[in-house]
């Protein structure tokens, strides 16, 4: 809690340092019970560059992290703070991985938030690349055997709600 406040302090000089650290450490602090808030605190106060230093990090990654109970809920943040081109980094691996993150306690959460984000036209539709990403990985009633699991049930749930929009 001390560093977090540190963090929000954004004190000249220990402020850079903190969040040297964090980078550094983020893998490890991502995934522990109370280092992922720390690593929160600092995406929510964090520059541009340092969102994307951060993204750097964790890219090629994401999908793991993604269903890891502490460290879903930084991914989640990430999603919150970062611009478009970190959102759709973290769409791509989840799209890599659709069904084990979306089946996953942790990783459905992600996904929710995901699809609850405003995607911009110019882009390929959310919703399409997300199904044709289940079709591709799971050919034979990919979205049957996905709404057949607890936590995919919700998943579904939350593509349902972005197809209606889209």
């Amino acid at each position: 809690l001390f560093l977090q406040e540190r963090v929000k302090a954004r004190t000249p000089g220990e402020y850079e340092s903190l969040v040297d650290i964090i980078h550094d450490q983020s893998s490890i602090l991502m995934v522990h019970r109370f280092g992922n808030f720390l690593v929160q605190s600092m995406l929510e106060t964090a520059e541009p560059n340092d969102i994307e230093r951060f993204t750097l990090n964790i890219i090629g990654k994401v999908a793991y992290f993604s269903v890891n109970q502490f460290c879903c809920h930084v991914i989640q943040k990430l999603l919150d703070v970062g611009p478009i081109v970190v959102q759709a980094r973290i769409a791509s691996e989840l799209l890599d991985q659709v069904y084990t993150t979306m089946t996953s306690s942790f990783g459905t959460h992600v996904w929710q938030k995901l699809l609850q984000l405003p995607w911009p036209k110019q882009l390929p539709p959310l919703a399409t690349m997300t199904h044709n990403a289940v079709r591709i990985q799971v050919p034979e009633n990919g979205w049957v055997l996905i709404a057949k699991t607890e936590s995919g049930c919700s998943s579904v749930r939350s593509y349902l709600c972005l197809n209606q929009k889209d």
